[in-house]
């Protein structure tokens, strides 16, 4: 059995455990339900998938793009992917914690714009046990020199040919 296989028979398991001891208990619906969908997530957690890469969900993965299919936009890649390697990708459309999003939500809808992402070039990295702040700085702003790279590459293509890319 694969490492997903047990993740999700484990979490099943504590899910319809709680649920049985809830109801045994006399507990309310509310509390039932939420400790079962933490004893069936739990397990998720704890099963160090995060670092082997093993819990991949097909079903996951292409919802977001079924889910994405009526936005308008175009992927560009500058080089192919090696499939054989793990990658980090990043994207940063609103800054890195979109609260305000939240709180100026006024209900009113949102004109369509098309979504333009572009992937460059991969940074190779070595892994280190204890890199130093000199290393993790260098790196840094070789990411900073690829996105503003980038930018100034493809701007004029979707429209931002007059604007400036700043980094803070």
């Amino acid at each position: 059995m694969t490492g997903l296989q047990q993740t999700w028979l484990l979490g099943v398991g504590l899910a319809v455990a709680t649920t049985s001891a809830c109801i045994a208990i006399h507990a309310s619906a509310l509390v039932t339900i939420a400790t079962a969908c933490v004893a069936a997530y739990l397990p998720s957690y704890l099963d160090g998938s995060e670092y082997t890469g093993e819990r991949y969900w097909p079903w996951f993965a292409t919802f977001i793009g079924h889910g994405m299919a009526h936005i308008p936009g175009t992927l560009e890649f500058e080089e192919p992917i090696d499939a054989s390697k793990q990658h980090i990708f990043c994207s940063h459309p609103h800054g890195l914690l979109s609260t305000h999003h939240g709180l100026l939500m006024s209900g009113q809808t949102v004109p369509r714009v098309t979504v333009n992402q572009v992937f460059g070039k991969s940074i190779p990295i070595e892994k280190k046990d204890d890199p130093s702040t000199e290393d993790i700085e260098k790196l840094h702003d070789q990411y900073e020199h690829e996105l503003v790279r980038i930018f100034d590459k493809y701007k004029a293509k979707y429209g931002y040919g007059n604007c400036t890319l700043r980094v803070r």
